[in-house]
C-alpha cells in the first residue's frame, strides 16, 4: 500500500499502544485472522457471528503489524471508538491520494451484474479496479478501496443499501463521480417504510457525481428526473424509451439478441432484465469514448455466475439457479424468463425477506399469477413461502422446511424435459437446494 504507519494513525485519529515510534510501510489491511499476512493491519470488527477481538493472537502469530481494536489490550494495537468507523475513515483518507475516475452503481436489482458487465467494457480501454463480487458496503467498499494504486484509471464499485444514510456514508468514502441507479423496487423495504424512501436513499449516489445514469422505464426514478436535471447531467436508458435504447430483442435460453442504434449485441444472459444491465455497461462505454464494436465484443464475454440465473444441465433437464437473493421484481423477471422456454416449467421458491409488514401480501400476489408464467408444479421452502400456495394454481403445490425433504420430493417428481427455477433470499441458502438435487439428479441419468 501507499500508507504509512503515521498517515494510518492520523487518519483514524487512534491512539497507539506499544507501538514502534519509527514510521514505516503498511503492507496492507485485513480484516480476517485467518487470511492475514505479515506487514498486514488487523482491524477487529464485530460482526453478527464473530468478534474480532477474539483473533487478536493469532495475528500476532502470523506476523500482522498490529491490530485496531475497540478496547485496550496492552500490545501492539490503535485503540479507536468504532472499528467500523474508523475503517471508512481511512478508506476516505487513502482515496485521496489517488485521482480515479469512481463511478458507482445501485439500485434495488442488477448492482452486481451491472458492474460485471460494465467492467467487461471498461477494460477495453482503461486500467480497473472493480469491486468483488458484492463488496458494496462499508466493509467491502472500504477493502476495495485499499487496493488502489497509482496506475488505476477507473474504480468501479457497486453501493448497496441497508439502512438509511448507507448510500450517502459510501458516497462520502468513495467520492463518485459517476453514478448509476438501475431501477427501485420494494427491496429491504421493511426496513425503509416505502418506495418513495427507497428512491430518496438511492438519489444520495448522486451527492458527489457530475453524471447520471437512470432507466427511463422505472416509474419512481422518472418522478425524480425534472429535479435531478437541475442539479446533474443525467443520461437515460431503457427498452421503452432512453438516450441508449435497446431494440428487437430475441430473448432465449442461451441469452439476448439485441440492437442499440445499428449495433447489435449478443449476451450469454438470460432475461429481458439483463438487456437493462448491458445498456448500463453501452452506456458509459459510449461516455468514456469507448467504440460499440468494442463494447459488444467485451459482452460476448459475459458468463451467467452462480446464483444469478445461471443454467445448469444435468442430462435432459434444466435448472435455473436464481440463489442469490429473491424479491417481489426479480422473482417476477426470471419468471417471465422462464415462460419463454419449453418444457414443463417448475417453481422452488423459498422465502422473500426484508419486506415489512407487506410481506405476506407480497408471497400471496405472486403465488396467484403463477399460472401466467405456465408453472406446472410449485415447490416452497421457509415459513413465508408457503404463502406462495395459498392462492396459487399450479396442478401441484408442496411445501417443505427442510432442504432433504424437499429434494427427495423433487427427485421423484422430475422428468426428461423439465425446467426447475430455484430462488430465493440469500438468508435462506438456496445453492443447498441446488447443489443436492444436481447430486440426486445426477444418479438418475
Amino acid at each position: 500500500m501507499e500508507l504509512t504507519k503515521n498517515e494510518f494513525i492520523k487518519a483514524i485519529d487512534g491512539k497507539a499502544i506499544r507501538i514502534p515510534e519509527n514510521d514505516f510501510e503498511i503492507g496492507g489491511i485485513s480484516i480476517d485472522s485467518r487470511t492475514i499476512k505479515p506487514k498486514e493491519v488487523f482491524f477487529a470488527i464485530k460482526g453478527e457471528r464473530y468478534d474480532g477481538h477474539d483473533f487478536l493472537n493469532e495475528v500476532h502469530e502470523k506476523g500482522g503489524l498490529f491490530s485496531v481494536v475497540e478496547r485496550d489490550i496492552g500490545r501492539n494495537v490503535v485503540l479507536v471508538k468504532d472499528t467500523r468507523i474508523a475503517l471508512s475513515q481511512l478508506a476516505s483518507f487513502y482515496r485521496n491520494k489517488f485521482t480515479p475516475l469512481t463511478v458507482a452503481i445501485t439500485g434495488s436489482n442488477g448492482k452486481t451484474t451491472t458492474k460485471r458487465l460494465t467492467s467487461l467494457v471498461l477494460e477495453r480501454k482503461f486500467n480497473v479496479l472493480v469491486s468483488p463480487r458484492s463488496y458494496n458496503n462499508d466493509i467491502g467498499i472500504p477493502l476495495t478501496i485499499f487496493k488502489l494504486r497509482s496506475e488505476c484509471e477507473i474504480l468501479l464499485l457497486e453501493f448497496g443499501m441497508n439502512y438509511r444514510g448507507e448510500i450517502r456514508h459510501l458516497s462520502e468514502v468513495a467520492q463518485p463521480k459517476i453514478g448509476v441507479i438501475t431501477n427501485i423496487a420494494p427491496v429491504h423495504i421493511g426496513n425503509f417504510g416505502s418506495l418513495e424512501e427507497i428512491l430518496t436513499e438511492k438519489l444520495e449516489v448522486t451527492s458527489f457525481c457530475h453524471t447520471v445514469f437512470i432507466n427511463a422505464d422505472d416509474n419512481m426514478l422518472m418522478k425524480a428526473i425534472e429535479d435531478l436535471k437541475r442539479r446533474k447531467r443525467v443520461v437515460t436508458f431503457g427498452i421503452k424509451k432512453g438516450d441508449v435504447k435497446a431494440r428487437d430483442i430475441t430473448l432465449t435460453v442461451d441469452g439476448s439478441i439485441f440492437k442499440v442504434d445499428e449495433t447489435e449485441f449478443f449476451l450469454s444472459l438470460i432475461g429481458r432484465y439483463n438487456v437493462y444491465n448491458a445498456l448500463v455497461s453501452i452506456a458509459i462505454g459510449d461516455e468514456l469514448g469507448i467504440d460499440r464494436k468494442e463494447i459488444a465484443t467485451a459482452l460476448q464475454k459475459a458468463v451467467p455466475e452462480e446464483g444469478r440465473d445461471r443454467r445448469i444441465r444435468i442430462g435432459d433437464i434444466l435448472i435455473i439457479d436464481s440463489t442469490y437473493n429473491s424479491n417481489p421484481v426479480s422473482l417476477l423477471s426470471v419468471l417471465e424468463t422462464l415462460k419463454l422456454l419449453k418444457g414443463r416449467k417448475i417453481a422452488v421458491l423459498g422465502d422473500m425477506l426484508e419486506l415489512g409488514e407487506e410481506a405476506v401480501r407480497f408471497h400471496r400476489e405472486i403465488g396467484k399469477r403463477l399460472s401466467e408464467f405456465d408453472i406446472k408444479a410449485l415447490f416452497t421452502y421457509g415459513e413465508l413461502a408457503q404463502e406462495f400456495a395459498k392462492e396459487t394454481n399450479p396442478p401441484s403445490v408442496s411445501s417443505y422446511n427442510d432442504v432433504p425433504s424437499l429434494v427427495s420430493s423433487l427427485k421423484c417428481f422430475v422428468k426428461a424435459g423439465d425446467i426447475i427455477l430455484i430462488k430465493g433470499s440469500r438468508k435462506m441458502k438456496m445453492e443447498k437446494v441446488v447443489e443436492e438435487l444436481g447430486k440426486a439428479v445426477g444418479s438418475m441419468q
